[in-house]
């Protein structure tokens, strides 16, 4: 296994199969950047309270200014 950090951009991650996802991708060790329309601190919540590591974002990932910000 290779020592370099793995770090997961998900999208939907507020609920449903992207939240399922974002939980799992921080179980494996990757650091995960949560994203949604809803900003989902619940699913960063319970990522690192299970010890992951992860940061929530409130972003339309399909309008170019909301990633600039």
């Amino acid at each position: 296994m290779s020592s370099a950090k793995k770090i997961a951009v998900v999208t939907g991650a507020y609920g449903g199969i992207g939240q399922a996802i974002a939980i799992r991708l921080a179980a494996d060790g990757h650091t995960v950047i949560a994203t949604d329309l809803n900003k989902p601190e619940d699913t960063v919540t319970q990522i690192i309270e299970a010890g992951g590591e992860a940061v929530a974002y409130e972003l339309d990932v399909t309008k170019a200014a909301d990633w600039d910000r």
